[in-house]
């Protein structure tokens, strides 16, 4: 089977050819095209709109997430109302959300979750101050332990 040949795509070759370019111009050439930049980046941001540089530090959260943050009460984010019911699981959905991702379209059944043990429903009944803990701070519990596996032993 012969082998196979590198696909080079435009963006690839683009950035290759600027960086030949780049390493080719003089010091004049690398401070006119600073000067040229830094011009237009002024430009842009003297013409940008409170609207539009508020809805840019909104886009930039996503890569800052912080589960304290109540990013539903800021203005600039509306994602609607949970009014729209899965017919795969009976759950609560958003108008926008893709039905096809719930259940694979009906294609997966679960079943039903088994009784959690009375040790963790004492967690969830608010009857203790453990439990009035846990549930007050359940959020930040959820964020603590979003990438943990656990494993555990009953006896």
């Amino acid at each position: 089977m012969p082998k196979r040949k590198k696909v080079f795509t435009k963006p690839k070759v683009r950035a290759k050819k600027m960086k030949e370019a780049r390493q080719n111009e003089t010091e004049e050439q690398w401070e006119n095209r600073r000067s040229n930049n830094r011009e237009r980046m002024k430009k842009l941001r003297k013409n940008q709109t409170d609207q539009t540089r508020s809805r840019g530090r909104v886009e930039l959260q996503a890569f800052h997430y912080d589960c304290k943050k109540k990013y539903i009460e800021h203005p600039n984010v509306i994602i609607g109302k949970m009014d729209t019911i899965c017919k795969y699981c009976n759950e609560r959905k958003f108008q926008g959300e893709t039905a096809g991702m719930c259940w694979s379209n009906g294609k997966v059944n679960l079943p039903p979750l088994n009784i959690p043990p009375p040790e963790l429903l004492a967690y969830m009944n608010g009857e203790t101050p453990d439990s009035n803990h846990f549930l007050q701070n359940i959020r930040r519990y959820n964020c603590c332990f979003q990438m943990t596996s656990f494993g555990a032993t009953l006896h």
